[in-house]
């Protein structure tokens, strides 16, 4: 059984649709969705930074029965080759500033996407300057996707991430981020979905 994890409700929308979850009855995070009985996985939408991250993964680690953990959800581009709109599975990711320490992502699920190298940041990355830093070391950003690393590692559990880039994370892409929110989280859900529900 798969567990996934994703940030916000907005993200983890689109998915829970296809569960046959509303919008509208979506609870506030964090909070476990448990679809085994008919889909063989669990959903945690753990809620955006770091510190809801923890939260969240601890929450989904202690289900039972998970074989691997999937972390889904939008991520901001800082690396020049990265553009809005493009999805990637994730490598290896860092908790920033801690480059040195870097988790390895399993790599074996959407061989057909492009891979990146993550950075997690403990708030949004709207700032050209830190963008330009960033991106010497890492391809794309997010808030949640070392902490989740961290503690698959520390739990010897297999983890997949998977992330679509909804802005460029700099001077004013706040705006462009919100505008493609939607459509990112919707193109995530079925990619998703496809992988790991037949």
């Amino acid at each position: 059984m798969v567990g996934i994890i994703i940030a916000t409700n907005q993200e983890a929308s689109p998915l829970l649709a296809r569960a046959g979850i509303t919008a509208g009855h979506i609870q506030a995070a964090p909070s476990i969705y448990d679809l085994r009985a008919a889909w063989q996985m669990v959903v945690c939408v753990c809620g955006m930074g770091p510190a809801n991250a923890q939260v969240g993964v601890d929450m989904l680690l202690a289900e039972r029965d998970l074989t691997a953990v999937v972390n889904a959800g939008i991520a901001g581009a800082v690396g020049e080759s990265v553009g809005v709109g493009e999805i990637f599975r994730i490598s290896k990711v860092c908790l920033w500033p801690y480059t040195q320490t870097m988790y390895t992502c399993r790599e074996d699920r959407w061989t057909d996407l492009p891979s990146a190298m993550l950075a997690t940041v403990d708030r949004p990355v709207f700032d050209q300057v830190w963008r330009c830093e960033i991106a010497c070391h890492a391809d794309i950003v997010d808030m949640e996707g070392a902490v989740i690393a961290q503690a698959c590692r520390a739990r010897n559990m297999p983890l997949y991430a998977i992330k679509g880039i909804t802005d460029l994370a700099g001077d004013g892409d706040r705006e462009l981020m919100l505008g493609n929110l939607g459509k990112m989280s919707g193109i995530l859900a079925d990619r998703v979905w496809r992988e790991f529900v037949r």
